[in-house]
């Protein structure tokens, strides 16, 4: 197969399913992924925060953390209750719901 055949191929299978590499990814990269977030937490503050710079959370507001992983969003809001944690690949968390991004 060519180069270019290959792109293709990966560029259709991309597309009929996007995600469909990120459970096989998770699986390889997930738990050094998460004792490096365990081990130095703050690295990422700024950028979870910065999801809120424009749209600061509001009382009664809800907020869907997908794909969740472990559940780190709320590190940064812990005083905020209302978090729905879920993600495509099972989780290290147990509260973390593990959801098909297609609803199959």
């Amino acid at each position: 197969m060519h180069f270019q055949d290959t792109l293709s191929a990966v560029g259709a299978g991309l597309a009929a399913n996007p995600l469909s590499g990120y459970s096989e990814i998770f699986s390889k990269r997930g738990l050094s992924y998460d004792e490096a977030m365990h081990a130095c937490p703050w690295v990422r503050k700024q950028e979870f925060l910065q999801l809120f710079r424009l749209e600061p959370i509001r009382p009664n507001d809800v907020i869907l953390d997908i794909p969740s992983l472990g559940g780190y969003l709320g590190w940064y809001i812990a005083d905020f209750e209302s978090i729905i944690n879920l993600d495509f690949s099972e989780s290290f968390q147990a509260d973390i719901r593990t959801v098909s991004p297609y609803g199959q």
